[in-house]
């Protein structure tokens, strides 16, 4: 434990990355693809552990923000790499198990669905649309929120356990990558793009972030399991274990994340139903890595 006090957990997460990207790396090589650019996280993370006594003796606040940035290099290092992979191998989509499941529960596409249920086309549904689109935008800088709040939360002798919620973050979508792969789905936005005739109506604000998200959309195999939806609960989670306050707003937050992904015709439903499963396991073995055991 006195390791985990001393460098809030770098050489967990360091060695999580290496592991991971390692594994990548010889799984295409079995597949015939030689791509040493795979290892650049793994040699990142060997600097960082190379610098472990130096790192320990940083003020809390640059050891948090530093696990951080690793962490989050690594995460959008290995998303776009699988986006990349993806245009080598050409994951085989499997949208159409997902896409009839909607119709079978809701009789029409679940974004159709919804816009029926909610106010979403009504006179001020842009205002509906609007709030969605800016809190699926909030997706990245969730996890920020949560570290940093859960850090300034936190007794002086108790900040290294921001280290355990920068390691859930990280096991989460690290799993999720894995899926992408597994489960190739692409999103009803392209697979059901002729059942929807209609245009989402957006305020000039709306329409300019939804733009932005669709020029940004690089990785066309991230649906299934959702990430968004998943990275909300996982910061609801942890705010449950910092103001009650805090727990209600992103407990609100999490709710429109799940209107806003199904709405905005990025996921099916069972990508949705999935996350929670992953969301618990991610903050599980978060816990039991930095247990004294």
């Amino acid at each position: 434990m006195k390791k985990f006090k001393d460098d809030f957990g770098l050489r967990i997460i360091s060695i999580l990355i290496i592991i991971y990207d390692f594994i990548f790396f010889i799984g295409l090589l079995i597949y015939g693809h030689f791509s040493p650019k795979i290892l650049i996280p793994c040699l990142i993370g060997g600097v960082f552990l190379l610098f472990q006594r130096h790192f320990i003796k940083f003020p809390p606040i640059l050891k948090v923000v530093l696990l951080f940035g690793l962490s989050l290099f690594a995460s959008l290092y290995n998303y776009s790499f699988v986006a990349e992979l993806d245009k080598i191998v050409h994951f085989k989509r499997l949208d159409f198990f997902f896409a009839q499941f909607d119709m079978l529960v809701f009789n029409m596409p679940v974004a159709k669905y919804l816009g029926k249920t909610f106010p979403f086309n009504t006179q001020f549904g842009w205002f509906f649309n609007d709030l969605i689109m800016v809190n699926y935008i909030l997706f990245y800088f969730l996890g920020l929120f949560s570290i940093l709040s859960l850090f300034l939360s936190l007794d002086q002798d108790k900040k290294y356990q921001t280290g355990i919620c920068v390691t859930s973050f990280l096991i989460f979508m690290g799993i999720n990558y894995v899926f992408y792969m597994l489960v190739p789905v692409s999103g009803p936005q392209y697979f059901q793009a002729a059942l929807f005739t209609d245009e989402i109506p957006f305020s000039v604000v709306g329409s300019y972030l939804s733009n932005v998200v669709l020029s940004g959309q690089d990785n066309l195999i991230d649906c299934f399991p959702s990430g968004h939806f998943g990275t909300a609960l996982l910061a609801t989670l942890w705010s449950y274990r910092i103001h009650r306050i805090q727990y209600y707003f992103m407990t609100f937050v999490s709710l429109c994340m799940f209107l806003a992904t199904l709405r905005l015709r990025y996921h099916y439903s069972l990508d949705l139903l999935f996350s929670p499963f992953l969301v618990i396991l991610a903050y599980l073995l978060s816990f039991k890595l930095f247990s004294e055991k």
